[in-house]
């Protein structure tokens, strides 16, 4: 996150005067994100084209767009992806249908790391140990990955006669061409062809992250006969996305680059799991943004998808406080800073009416005393106005510059805030009233620096930031994603030189740096944790001399593989073992892998059995549990919301009723357990479209698998957690 200050200092270009707010589009609840809001008002900014997600009609949008002169690109649901000249924006805010716009593009951040079959139970998959009847190696699944790119020249991602395993590069990095994707209109995209008859030149990985998170994930061990990852047989998609702090970054997507996957995918008529091994700290934490929505519709349009997302390395880094407020309160949190001062804070919009914000400057050298502050201001004053306020001290003297901006995304409030000083001071981020906030920096100041109340009274109304909740916020936090924690991988290791390399960690404990949950609104992440702390994957060829001579503690004696550490890693583990369950089960909905990965995982001294929490998910993934212990038992394809059978409550405990309110068909209901092995069933008359089932007694806890059969066949299917 070193960047967003440079990154927010661009914004900052309109004239300041006391106080001033400056009004960019203002509602009662804004359409207008924050990053949006920004690029309209940098007057630099205005010539140059913009990505956006749009929330209402299709129709209607795509309308709009080709009048301003835009690109409607594609729409899932009511989540539509488009790019317009800054102009357009007024046009498509003034449009009644249309609820709210987004940026296209969040810059994201490489999270880099590794792998070990054995601690994830992978061998027994990839070897066809009973009861499977055949070995599982990720064959006919496409493995997408969104990432920083890939070296296609590595030996891992290579078959035995030399050939590419990768069907198609979309690299966003390139100038358009002749070969950019519709219809997308950015970047290159490089087939299978181009990349064996050496026409993917122009592609490279423009860090090392990609290339060592695909052989994670579905390397194949040519190289060196070693370092095999989880889905060695798997089909390849590469989507590099812009991570440059740029207006380029406009340019790219993640939502593009999960659309461009499924639908080469889909295409191809294969299964598709896609891991994002990247992300932002910044935003609501709780998926409900357009981009996470976006591709929550992707993600659940057709059956066979999955999608597979890094927690994030924050771990030990205070990144969150909360701030919870009774009458009369008045409570702060210091942020920090040698250079530029950036917070967000999120919450409830039922209690955020309530509290009323101000920013307070103060000295800290040589004695800690009050400055000056802007005056309070509420949620109301604040929704879709960008203010940039000028604060004075007490003695006259301008202090720095304060950019503020009020949000909406559904039912939850967001205040973001830049600080410019123009000198070093403790910020407080001070609030009034009644509610509750989450906060977010990387700007806090750290809590062994916090005096005492002897030597600063007002210390008495502190609020000290924590280690939860500091995931990647987003797609992350949505329920339709599977977010990964990571445990140490190894602890030791032959380096290039044959020096043995240690670390202070313990194999099969939560790596430190493993970010925590919940989701902001309290919903359960992590979802299940794997090895990444440390663990090999492919180093890009024309990289190896260089580590040889400069860094050769982190490459094995052979040389071709490069050492890493942090979920990204560990998401791609998931990502593997998801694609081996894919390859048994090709038509499992997104929901059946994600109860697959959890209902499977395996528990030990580390993880504990109070379970799921906030560090581990789950636990950890068990890949030869999952295909052996959560089949589907003979589920045909299936349409969700037309032949699934729907559970309430679920989870339950007592009576449960079960509807399928499209089949109106004669047939039999049939319970089964996590095994396959009958627990109930009943008749179905024609017409019925719910049946009730009381308490029953052979029903324990755990997982259970329904089906209706009709005609020999089944044509739908659930399942229910019994508590």
């Amino acid at each position: 996150m070193k960047n967003m200050p440079q990154l927010m200092k661009k914004f900052l270009t309109l004239s300041i005067l006391l106080f001033l707010g400056v009004t960019v589009y203002s509602q009662q609840a804004p359409k207008l994100s924050f990053n949006v809001a920004k690029r309209l008002a940098n007057p630099e900014l205005s010539q140059k084209p913009i990505a956006l997600l749009l929330k209402g009609d299709p129709i209607r949008i795509k309308e709009i767009v080709l009048q301003q002169g835009g690109v409607f690109k594609y729409s899932k649901g009511n989540i539509s992806s488009v790019m317009v000249p800054m102009h357009a924006i007024t046009a498509l805010a003034n449009e009644s249908g249309i609820s709210r716009i987004e940026e296209g593009a969040p810059l994201l951040k490489p999270l880099l790391d590794d792998t070990m079959r054995y601690l994830n139970n992978i061998m027994p998959v990839h070897n066809g140990n009973l009861p499977l009847t055949k070995s599982y190696t990720g064959k006919n699944i496409v493995m997408g990955i969104i990432d920083t790119g890939i070296d296609f020249t590595h030996p891992d991602f290579r078959d035995s006669l030399g050939q590419t395993r990768i069907k198609y590069i979309w690299d966003h990095l390139l100038p358009d061409s002749a070969n950019t994707p519709l219809p997308y209109n950015y970047g290159q995209e490089f087939t299978e062809s181009d990349i064996n008859n050496g026409l993917a030149n122009a592609h490279h990985d423009q860090g090392v992250h990609g290339t060592v998170i695909s052989g994670i994930a579905a390397g194949n061990g040519l190289a060196v006969g070693e370092y095999v990852g989880a889905a060695p047989d798997a089909e390849l998609i590469i989507v590099n996305v812009n991570f440059n702090v740029s207006d380029d970054q406009f340019l790219s997507s993640v939502a593009d680059g999960v659309d461009y996957i499924y639908n080469k995918a889909a295409a191809m008529g294969l299964p598709c799991v896609i891991n994002i091994s990247a992300g932002t700290y910044f935003g609501s934490h709780d998926g409900k943004d357009l981009s996470s929505q976006l591709i929550d519709n992707l993600i659940t349009a057709q059956n066979g998808r999955s999608l597979v997302c890094a927690a994030g390395n924050a771990g030990g880094y205070p990144l969150h406080v909360q701030t919870t407020l009774n009458t009369g309160d008045t409570l702060f949190t210091w942020l920090n800073s040698p250079t530029q001062i950036y917070g967000e804070f999120w919450g409830d919009s039922l209690t955020m009416n309530n509290i009323s914000f101000t920013i307070v400057a103060d000295r800290t050298n040589p004695l800690y005393e009050y400055r000056g502050q802007l005056p309070y201001t509420n949620m109301s004053q604040q929704l879709g106005v960008l203010h940039e306020d000028t604060l004075f001290s007490i003695n006259g003297n301008r202090l720095g510059i304060i950019t503020s901006y009020g949000d909406k995304i559904g039912d939850q409030y967001g205040m973001y805030y830049v600080i410019d000083q123009d000198s070093l001071y403790n910020w407080r981020m001070q609030v009034t009233g009644t509610g509750s906030i989450d906060g977010y920096s990387f700007n806090w100041v750290p809590t062994a620096s916090i005096p005492t109340s002897v030597i600063f009274p007002p210390v008495d109304y502190y609020r000290f930031p924590d280690n939860a909740q500091n995931m990647c916020s987003g797609f992350q936090c949505s329920d339709k994603t599977i977010t990964v924690a990571q445990f140490t991988n190894m602890n030791s290791y032959h380096d290039y030189n044959n020096v043995i390399q240690t670390f202070p960690y313990t194999v099969g404990a939560l790596h430190p740096t493993s970010s925590k949950g919940p989701t902001r609104d309290g919903r359960q992440k992590p979802d299940i944790a794997a090895s990444g702390a440390y663990i090999f994957g492919p180093l890009i060829v024309t990289s190896q001399p260089w580590f040889k001579v400069n860094a050769p503690y982190k490459i094995p004696p052979t040389a071709q593989h490069l050492r890493g550490d942090g979920t990204s890693a560990a998401s791609a583990v998931v990502s593997g073992v998801v694609a081996l369950y894919l390859e048994k089960y090709p038509f499992a909905s997104w929901l059946d892998i994600k109860n697959a990965v959890t209902t499977c995982a395996k528990t030990d001294a580390f993880t504990g059995t109070n379970l799921p929490d906030a560090d581990w998910g789950f636990g950890k993934v068990d890949a030869f549990s999952m295909l052996t212990n959560c089949g589907l038992t003979s589920i045909n394809h299936y349409e969700p919301g037309n032949s699934y059978i729907y559970c309430s409550p679920n989870p339950a405990s007592g009576q449960v009723e079960f509807s399928f309110p499209v089949l109106k068909v004669a047939g039999q209901l049939i319970i089964t357990d996590s095994q396959g092995r009958l627990v109930g069933s009943s008749l179905l008359s024609e017409g019925s479209d719910h049946f009730v089932l009381s308490r029953a007694k052979q029903l324990t806890s755990g997982i259970y698998f329904l089906k209706i059969i009709s005609a020999n066949e089944t044509i739908a299917i659930g399942k229910l957690l019994y508590q």
